[in-house]
């Protein structure tokens, strides 16, 4: 079992109150099982079971001679009967199985299945297929399900009985078509097939995996597979189904395989050339084509859909990709002709609006101001719910404001307040039409939109930006403080009840994630749960396995969306978003080096999502993402005669080297958090290159004239982060002002 990133050392002294704060890790929603004596053992035990020590786990387990609770006794005896099972003593395991099975046990589905495996394992295949029967009959929506069909059809098939293995393979493919194994239900039941001699049907399965499963174990074995079964079927072998074709063709697609992906998209067009599908399949090489960068190949493809299937669903993007290979190939008359053909005859198409952008970027390019801010102004007119609405009020509303046209620029960038679509961009033009009537002369209406902006995008880069302009004014500050935003309103989900369903708890602690995921999407399904809270339960149980890139990378976009809607997340969900993993070291080497552990921890979930061996493509490592020529000149300051062994792998080593790096960088520049965090990214010798306090002293404005786009990106998001964590986690409400120049 994978060792879960829980509490490593518990002092005696301490383990109520370490139990007491991880009280999820047990999923017990009685405070007596965890501070009992029975349950202090259970911990004790579960810790040792899931470090694969299951010896110890069973002498604690054996200390508890009777919990008060039933349900953890129930769960002391599963986890009993899985620790003997480890060890692989069946006996052992069978007994206290039984045993749990005759308690309040929620997961009763899951005892059968544990005893169907052991007895599988001792060759009794009667037991076996009685307790994976078991399970489909009694547990008619059980998640284990798709397993017991599986396990049962293996038992038949080793078992030479083709007949009953056929039987189970076939429901199961029926029943549960995205099962994880059915690649191996497919080549099982080709076998079969052959047996049989029903050459055409072994050949079908066969295809099956070949189109379906590109990267199956059996992907190798395929081909001279269909070349032997080709012998008996000469002329008569089944060509693959269209759909086959597509979904293989997508597949490929989707991992970068372009020209595997157009190979059987050839084959569709070959064998099929009236199919309904034909039309997306020519467009589907003509955007495969596009993503390897074959332009004039692609150019020819989109034009063949256009004049074959002129009325198709795909032609509004077929014209989109064209115009875009133009615009890249620098064929400037060709690129505008063609987004104007979009504009004309698609206006109320998925992706005028991006045409409609793309037209004003190239009158841009040519110098020609008057007609792109035309464009611009036509998107977020027409389009006012379209994602680039608000990025076409950027465009024009910054040329005004670095022209100093501050009347111009506020006029136009306040319109960004008024759309129906709410994100980041939105909140940065109002932030930028504040500025603006701020440059020029109209205070009162500045601060407004600045309180708008807090209250509505408390979750953004630029609130933090509003709270640092603001809050050392009295005045403002509590105006700020007043408003309702200020709190990010942070809410109880409304399914929270569903948090202490025992079941589910039981099902993550003991290890059935897919079971565990599969029982989410079925509460999901039947409206027991929303999505936001369906993946704050996933993200929760990526985050118990040590799982904290997943973990955040899961519920993040969801958090974002419900933030945009709804201006409102709940607590359990944000935390997930924005965990805070790694604290004790963060902390502890944030005193050393004097810095702001809050800051270091946003830093680390913007480089790294907290994934301790990431690597970049420019090959900076772990948490902190260090290139290994700085973790060199590190290593030398701090590990001196240790210089050459150190493990950037290692989340102290990393943290440890990032935040003494980082606040060598504060010093550099004079404790300005900016320029630190852009010369972290962008390099030191760029930062002060970019940074001239005599033509640049507003910082806002510095931030926004980064010249590479990754840092200036990058600098917003490690603020946003810090201000996220602030909020969620810190009283102190002083310490979110940073020292950053003189003049904000």
């Amino acid at each position: 079992m994978k060792k879960h990133n829980i509490i490593s050392i518990i002092s005696n002294i301490s383990l109520v109150t370490a139990l007491l704060f991880n009280g999820n890790l047990l999923w017990s929603d009685r405070a007596q099982d965890i501070v009992s004596g029975a349950g202090i053992l259970y911990h004790k035990a579960y810790q040792d079971y899931a470090e694969e020590n299951y010896v110890s786990a069973i002498h604690y387990l054996n200390k508890i001679k009777q919990a008060s609770d039933r349900e953890l006794q129930g769960k002391m005896l599963f986890l009993l009967g899985k620790s003997y099972a480890n060890q692989k003593k069946p006996d052992n395991a069978l007994k206290y199985f039984d045993k749990a099975a005759k308690q309040e046990v929620p997961i009763k589905d899951a005892i059968l299945y544990e005893r169907a495996k052991i007895y599988s394992a001792k060759k009794n295949y009667i037991a076996a297929r009685k307790a994976y029967t078991g399970i489909i009959e009694k547990f008619p929506q059980s998640p284990f399900i798709p397993k017991a069909l599986f396990d049962l059809g293996e038992l038949h098939f080793k078992n030479n009985q083709f007949a009953n293995a056929e039987k189970e393979y076939t429901t199961l493919l029926q029943k549960y078509p995205n099962f994880i194994k059915n690649d191996t239900v497919f080549f099982n039941l080709a076998v079969i097939c052959e047996k049989n001699q029903n050459y055409r049907k072994a050949y079908e399965h066969y295809q099956k995996i070949f189109y379906n499963y590109p990267d199956s174990e059996y992907s190798d074995k395929i081909p001279g597979k269909l070349y032997h079964l080709s012998n008996y079927l000469q002329n008569s072998r089944p060509l693959p189904k269209p759909e086959d074709l597509l979904n293989a063709a997508k597949l490929l697609h989707q991992k970068s395989r372009f020209k595997e992906s157009n190979d059987m998209l050839d084959r569709l067009l070959s064998y099929y050339p009236k199919s309904p599908l034909a039309p997306e399949a020519m467009y589907r090489i003509g955007f495969n084509k596009y993503s390897y960068y074959a332009y004039d190949s692609s150019l020819i493809a989109f034009q063949e859909l256009i004049v074959r299937y002129p009325a198709d669903k795909h032609i509004d993007e077929a014209y989109f990709y064209r115009a875009k290979i133009f615009q890249i190939q620098k064929n400037t008359s060709a690129a505008v002709q063609a987004y104007k053909k979009i504009i004309d005859s698609f206006p109320h198409g998925d992706i005028t609006d991006k045409a409609i952008y793309n037209l004003a970027a190239i009158y841009l390019e040519k110098k020609d101001k008057v007609l792109a801010y035309n464009y611009y102004e036509k998107l977020y007119e027409r389009y006012p719910e379209s994602p680039l609405a608000d990025d076409a009020i950027w465009e024009q509303g910054w040329f005004y404001y670095i022209t100093e046209q501050y009347n111009r620029a506020y006029n136009v960038l306040k319109v960004a307040a008024t759309l129906p679509q709410a994100d980041d961009f939105t909140a940065k033009c109002v932030f930028w039409a504040a500025k603006a009537a701020q440059k020029d002369g109209n205070e009162e209406e500045a601060f407004r939109l600045y309180s708008k902006l807090f209250d509505k995008f408390a979750h953004t880069y630029y609130a933090f930006r509003v709270w640092d302009k603001f809050s050392t004014n009295q005045e403002h500050r509590q105006t700020l403080l007043a408003l309702p935003g200020n709190s990010l309103n942070l809410t109880t989900s409304e399914n929270y009840s569903m948090e202490s369903n025992l079941r589910l708890n039981m099902l993550r602690e003991f290890g059935y994630e897919s079971e565990f995921f599969a029982e989410v999407s079925h509460y999901k399904e039947t409206n027991a749960l929303s999505e936001l809270f369906s993946k704050t339960l996933i993200s929760k149980y990526k985050y118990f396995q040590g799982d904290y890139y997943n973990c955040v990378k899961g519920i993040e976009n969801i958090v974002y969306e419900e933030f945009q809607k709804y201006n409102q997340v709940p607590k359990d969900a944000i935390k997930f978003a924005y965990p805070k993993v790694y604290w004790n070291l963060i902390n502890k080497y944030a005193q050393e080096y004097s810095t702001d552990p809050y800051l270091v921890i946003a830093l680390i979930r913007e480089e790294s999502r907290f994934k301790k061996d990431a690597k970049s493509c420019t090959n900076a490592q772990g948490l902190m993402q260090i290139m290994p020529g700085t973790a060199k000149d590190i290593a030398k300051r701090l590990l001196k005669k240790n210089a050459s062994t150190y493990d950037l792998t290692s989340a102290e080593t990393n943290i440890s080297m990032g935040t003494y790096y980082f606040t060598k960088l504060l010093s550099r520049f004079n404790n300005n958090v900016i320029l630190a965090l852009a010369g972290y990214n962008g390099g030191p010798t760029n930062a002060l290159k970019w940074w001239d306090g005599k033509k640049n002293d507003d910082i806002d404005e510095f931030i926004e004239t980064i010249p590479f786009s990754e840092t200036r990106n990058y600098v917003q998001k490690v603020l946003k982060s810090y201000w996220m964590y602030k909020k969620i986690y810190s009283d102190d409400e002083q310490a979110f002002i940073l020292s950053m120049t003189d003049n904000h």
